[in-house]
């Protein structure tokens, strides 16, 4: 996998300029050579230079968003349909299993394979959207808290310092609340990182 940081501006004067961990995460494994998934219709797998394209993954209806488990060759998905779940299957769609259902809407999650959890944010009521955990197997499904806003995005985990990220639009639009966020992984230490000019 890909990993970096990049440079943003913020709000605060004492910290003008933080750095941002990002991923770009594909499988790199040598039985099944380095492969990209996406997600719309349904799940589709290709080599990083989009060749061998093809959707093995079966009885999918709406996934929205998934992430890789490199160390133990999984993909993990949500699908919309037809009640809001969470799934994951083997790396080429085979063994498939159903972890969450019911759930709030999820919308975007990231791995903490190493602890064993995903963490989600999933829309509970207008805008208002929820992080939630579990264990990879679905099991010990927690709520971790609520926080206002609407199309949450972009969730993505700092290993080292323990930190999630994301992005959202401020609740009715509020720019003054929209943008880079940063929290602890129970959304203690909530940071305002970058707010749209």
């Amino acid at each position: 996998s890909y990993a970096d940081t990049i440079r943003v501006t913020t709000n605060d004067s004492n910290l003008p300029q933080v750095r941002i961990p990002v991923a770009l995460t594909v499988n790199s494994l040598p039985v099944l050579g380095q492969k990209i998934y996406t997600f719309s219709v349904n799940i589709h797998r290709a080599n990083l230079d989009g060749s061998g394209a093809s959707t093995p993954f079966t009885n999918v209806q709406r996934p929205v968003t998934g992430e890789v488990d490199e160390v133990n060759r999984k993909l993990y998905w949500i699908d919309w349909t037809p009640d809001s779940r969470i799934y994951r299957a083997d790396l080429n769609g085979l063994n498939q299993e159903l972890l969450l259902s019911g759930l709030a809407t999820p919308v975007t999650m990231v791995l903490d394979v190493p602890n064993n959890h995903m963490y989600f944010f999933g829309q509970v009521a207008g805008q208002v959207y929820r992080l939630s955990r579990a264990d990879l197997d679905g099991q010990n499904l927690i709520t971790i808290g609520d926080v206002p806003g609407w199309n949450f995005s972009g969730l993505s985990l700092d290993p080292v310092n323990r930190k999630l990220y994301w992005i959202h639009l401020g609740a009715n639009n509020d720019l003054a609340e929209t943008g880079v966020f940063r929290s602890n992984l129970d959304l203690t230490n909530k940071e305002h990182l970058v707010t749209p000019s």
